[in-house]
């Protein structure tokens, strides 16, 4: 196994001060650490020396660029020293390797490697966090025709689409008509049809009007989700006005209601990269600012990403806007490259989630792989998850660790995960799958019960019921506090 570069370690140049890049006019640089942090492990052995467990004089080993002083407790630095050779130039992005034997509190011998690597800077993986916050989402289907020249003939018709809802969509649906034609002919009468093409449901009214015109103006408490057709007619003479609208509370669909940047930075900062001073440039995806030139290239640069939108200023700083339409884990690699060309990697993070809440009725909401927060309010709500992993792979799926901040299973709450488990768990085995520990529920979802990983916060749930929908059982609820089956 790897320690030192692999784990971070590296040799920082605290101060380069460079005339000409190839003649150094000042280098120095130190490195401190310790290849046995685990309480318990001891060194056993630098390269061919055994270490003597009860010495206090710390071993000394000449590498090939610098050297090596190492205790048995583990602690060491490392040093490169200067030169007065006029030729000698810094070891920059070179990699010293000292050969380790550690032994474990468990008696079990490990052979490592203590890589560290001199540069000129280091590059450090940033990490930030983003939330849209989100509200159920409202359509308006409205047509209002008015044309008192009478241009619509003898029919009009419109299709669209009513969504899923659980709150009341009200329909109303006036229409106006008129005839010229008043001796002998029957009165006029007007005619709508709603049909929903999904499910074959028909709504009809008729009204009769006088010989010479009509007005029908009716109410609907609600339509049912599905495709319709709408179809207004007349018998005789044109229809002169047609008004329809419908407000439709999506149960399954939200719309950001407000969406904000984050900021930070890439390069400054405490914890931060080190030896900024001595970054030329900075490279994201496949754009580049000068960092060290104010007068080349662009003042910043644009990455379009899956979830939003990343702006780079010349000196490290970033604003990530989302895009409101996707959630989820986003990473953009970037590339630092010093003013003598050695170069360093690392990634920008950004958990872009979803802050919803919905309303007093039976809503929906669907996970993603970023931690989201659901505040769904009255009624029988539902939060699905779903696998966002490998099949083979266990714990919970690649999901975020979420947050449902008004759980009521009063209320007919349930969290469905018939989607994330691996289709196998049963009345006797489910204990492999479902845990709830520190107010948090955890899921393996291959059901082995040996990689539970944190799912979601459930609010309150010492003072009530977790109910758990697990697979497509006929009412498969599943209380996790107290691990009994509700079925029926």
């Amino acid at each position: 196994g790897g320690i030192g570069a692999l784990s971070g370690n590296g040799l920082y140049v605290d101060h380069d001060k460079i005339y000409d890049y190839n003649t150094p006019f000042k280098f120095t640089g130190l490195l401190e650490g310790d290849v046995t942090p685990e309480a318990g492990t001891v060194l056993l052995k630098v390269g061919e020396e055994w270490v003597d467990p009860d010495s206090i004089t710390p071993l000394t080993f000449q590498g090939q660029y610098g050297e090596l002083n190492i205790s048995a407790d583990g602690t060491y630095s490392y040093s490169v020293a200067t030169s007065a050779d006029p030729a000698w130039k810094p070891p920059y992005g070179a990699v010293e390797s000292f050969r380790l034997v550690t032994l474990d509190a468990e008696g079990k011998a490990a052979v490592e490697t203590l890589n560290i690597k001199v540069a000129t800077h280091t590059a450090v993986n940033d990490f930030n966090d983003v939330s849209v916050a989100e509200q159920n989402t409202v359509t308006t289907i409205k047509y209002d025709e008015r044309d008192k020249a009478g241009n619509y003939g003898d029919s009009y018709s419109k299709e669209f689409e009513v969504a899923e809802h659980s709150a009341a969509a009200p329909v109303t649906i006036k229409a106006t008509a008129s005839s010229a034609n008043i001796a002998l002919a029957p009165n006029v009468i007007i005619t709508y049809t709603l049909l929903n093409t999904t499910t074959g449901e028909n709504f009809i009214k008729t009204v009769e009007g006088t010989k010479e015109s009509a007005t029908l103006n009716k109410s609907l408490v609600d339509l049912p989700a599905g495709q319709y057709e709408l179809t207004v007619t007349t018998n005789k003479g044109n229809l002169q006005s047609i008004y329809f609208e419908s407000t439709v509370i999506h149960s399954e669909k939200y719309t950001p209601t407000a969406i904000n940047p984050v900021t930070g930075a890439l390069l400054q900062g405490a914890g931060n990269d080190q030896g900024t001073q001595n970054i030329a440039e900075l490279k994201v995806g496949t754009q580049t600012v000068f960092v060290s030139d104010p007068n080349k290239g662009a003042e910043s640069i644009k990455i379009e990403g899956l979830y939003g939108t990343l702006i780079v200023d010349k000196n490290g700083d970033y604003s990530y806007l989302p895009n409101g339409e996707k959630f989820g884990i986003e990473t953009f690699a970037y590339e630092t490259t010093s003013v003598i060309g050695i170069k360093e990697a690392a990634t920008l993070e950004i958990n872009v989630g979803q802050a919803i809440t919905a309303s007093e009725h039976a809503d929906i909401a669907v996970s993603s792989a970023a931690d989201d927060v659901f505040t769904m309010g009255d009624g029988a709500d539902t939060v699905s998850f779903e696998n966002l992993g490998g099949l083979l792979e266990g714990g919970n799926g690649n999901n975020g660790l979420d947050e449902w901040t008004d759980y009521d299973s009063s209320q007919g709450d349930v969290i469905d995960l018939t989607e994330l488990l691996d289709g196998e768990q049963t009345e006797v085995n489910l204990d492999g799958y479902l845990k709830y520990a520190d107010g948090k529920l955890q899921v393996d979802r291959n059901g082995g019960g040996d990689e539970f990983e944190d799912l979601l916060v459930v609010a309150d749930a010492a003072d009530t019921s977790v109910l758990i929908i697990w697979g497509d059982i006929e009412d498969p609820l599943y209380n996790l506090l107290t691990s009994e089956l509700l079925i029926g």
